[in-house]
């Protein structure tokens, strides 16, 4: 995608779609989602292909992968100077919590675990692989954020005139006994079966005592930015500006339950579109906790005197932390591309006015995102 005009138009995407499986987990079967086998594939051959690229982290591998079809997407220069920007909200888990075990078993450590568990790693290797020896990259996490907020901040860079092209979105690859541990430690896990079809289910009427239905995932989504004077064309998707929000908290997960910090990042991004025309999808943040899910819900209600039609990819592929936003603009690129909407597979607490797609192709699509430390943010994509 190329900025014009403050806006971001979509010339090509890519993300690492994962489907739900199960892992065993102390003693139990538990709903995770992974990667399909193919993007599995693709990671493989990275790691063939490259030695040096073997021993990393597999979020790094899938923002290699990711990138290099962003890149590709957008027809660059083999040898075009870029920036990087991937972010990612706990970093290269995979690989730090392997170190640890190592080091708690053998008391030894190899020399590369320093290089190979900084963060900074995220984005160094992708620079490694698609760039050229000009050029810079930095990472960065602003926890289910982070992807939206990279997006942004390569925004800015190129407006800004300090870089002509840009990689950014996000990376996660999480699915690890420490984190699985963290989120049922929140008590927000889903205790549906792992046998489930979808036991992820935001927004949903609990259903057997089951109010939060979270489930991890992984994946990756990076778009190809790059800032021209060209007009823009019909049949093309843009972003306008982002919007963003912050709101004080009682406690370092909490969100009040009117979702302030969604509200400020809704009304600036709405501020902040040139197009007029009505807003037809919302893709919420909802990752099927409880609290969260209602107080998203609450905060789009009191933005917008009539909804549109909302929904949740995490029923598909779970929560995937700093790489959700990205995930979510990916989504809402393919919907404005095909007009092919999903829906919720099971009850919801949504209105029926929230459930109704309006009787026109969807052209306009608001994706929000949030995380810990009460930060949102929310950006509108457009088809001309």
């Amino acid at each position: 995608m190329f900025m014009a005009d403050n806006r971001i138009i979509i010339s090509g995407y890519s993300a690492l779609t994962p489907t739900m499986t199960q892992l065993e987990f102390e003693g139990e079967h538990i709903p995770v989602a992974s990667l399909t086998e193919s993007d599995d594939c693709k990671l493989t051959e990275i790691s063939t292909h490259n030695a040096s690229f073997r021993n990393l982290d597999r979020a790094t591998q899938m923002a290699i992968s990711t990138a290099r079809e962003a890149k590709e997407s957008a027809s660059w220069p083999e040898d075009c100077e870029l920036g990087v920007n991937i972010a990612s909200s706990r970093g290269l888990t995979s690989s730090l919590e392997r170190a640890i075990e190592d080091f708690q078993t053998t008391g030894r450590l190899s020399p590369t675990t320093s290089p190979l568990t900084t963060s900074g790693n995220l984005s160094s290797s992708v620079l490694q692989s698609i760039g050229p020896t000009e050029g810079f990259s930095f990472s960065h996490s602003m926890t289910c954020s982070s992807a939206l907020f990279a997006i942004a901040n390569a925004s800015a860079w190129l407006n800004a005139g300090m870089c002509e092209r840009f990689i950014a979105g996000g990376a996660e690859a999480a699915i690890t006994p420490f984190t699985i541990a963290q989120m049922r430690a929140l008590g927000i896990y889903s205790p549906l079966p792992s046998s489930s079809e979808f036991p992820c289910r935001p927004c949903a009427l609990p259903q057997d005592g089951a109010k939060n239905t979270f489930v991890l995932g992984e994946g990756a989504a990076l778009f190809a930015l790059q800032k021209i004077e060209a007009a823009i064309e019909e049949e093309q998707i843009t972003i306008s500006p982002p919007g963003y929000g912050h709101e004080k908290i009682k406690s370092l997960t909490g969100m009040s339950t009117g979702g302030d910090c969604f509200v400020k990042a809704m009304k600036m991004a709405i501020n902040n579109d040139s197009d007029t025309r009505p807003i037809d999808i919302i893709l919420l943040h909802a990752p099927g906790t409880y609290i969260g899910d209602r107080a998203e819900l609450t905060a789009i209600r009191s933005v917008f005197k009539t909804p549109p039609y909302l929904f949740s990819n995490k029923c598909l592929y779970g929560h995937t932390f700093g790489s959700s936003g990205a995930l979510s603009v990916a989504s809402a690129i393919n919907i404005l591309q095909t007009n092919n909407v999903p829906t919720f597979p099971y009850d919801t607490i949504l209105k029926s006015s929230e459930r109704t797609l309006p009787d026109r192709p969807v052209k306009k699509i608001m994706v929000n995102s949030a995380g810990f430390g009460g930060v949102a943010v929310s950006v509108i994509l457009s088809k001309i």
